[in-house]
């Protein structure tokens, strides 16, 4: 039994990871209790749609990271690409939601492809979707980028050219669909000096906001450049 000085000492992060490691291979029916409970939790920090992480994912990555015990990892080397898919209202216009949450789907599936399973991918909403990475030179993520740019433009068109109308007519494209996308160099050094998980919560919005900013613009200029040449 925890101790409950202990218990109101830790975040709820750590808390989950205490349970987890505890209970990890029990077969009582208190394991099994905890254990759909932690799958529950986790299903919690997921996007529905996708199976990808959502934003409530991020703040106890970096959490996580900073208090972690391995310190061979602590590089602070970290990346952020911000993506999004350029006129994806005209495919819900075109298609229909349904086939536009197909494209969704098909945008996480080539992140996923792309990215290594210890990169953080989110759903940050809509059609904007979110990368952060742990020591990758911005030589590679920025080739990984552009090719997974491709593979999803590619995958997207595929996907669309095959549609049909209700008079089994192919549905002309109204556009071509591209990904736009952002990279920036994160700074953690200001993050470093929160102590305490309420203190590093009060710091963390104001922080990834500004660090966001510089790859949401980024993406801005190409998403223009994109629009400048649209079909």
């Amino acid at each position: 039994m925890i101790d409950k000085n202990i218990y109101d000492s830790m975040t709820d992060e750590e808390f989950i990871e205490f349970v987890r490691n505890k209970y990890q291979g029990v077969n009582s029916n208190e394991g099994l209790i905890v254990q759909r409970f932690l799958k529950i939790y986790d299903k919690s920090n997921r996007d529905e749609l996708t199976g990808l992480y959502n934003r409530k994912a991020i703040i106890n990555y970096f959490w996580n990271y900073l208090n972690s015990d391995d310190n061979k990892y602590k590089s602070n080397l970290f990346s952020l690409v911000t993506i999004d898919l350029d006129h994806f209202k005209s495919i819900n216009d075109t298609y229909g939601h349904n086939v536009g949450d197909d494209a969704l789907k098909i945008v996480s599936e080539g992140m996923i492809r792309y990215f290594r399973k210890k990169d953080l991918i989110v759903r940050d909403g809509g059609d904007e979707f979110l990368i952060v990475t742990l020591n990758c030179p911005i030589s590679i993520l920025n080739y990984k980028t552009k090719e997974m740019s491709d593979y999803i433009t590619n995958s997207i068109h595929k996907e669309l050219d095959s549609k049909i109308d209700e008079y089994g007519n192919f549905i002309n494209r109204p556009h071509d669909y591209t990904i736009s996308y952002g990279i920036k160099e994160m700074d953690l050094n200001n993050l470093e000096y929160c102590s305490t998980f309420d203190k590093f919560k009060d710091v963390f919005p104001d922080w990834f906001k500004e660090e966001k900013g510089y790859a949401d613009n980024d993406a801005f200029e190409m998403k223009q450049s994109h629009h400048a040449v649209r079909k």
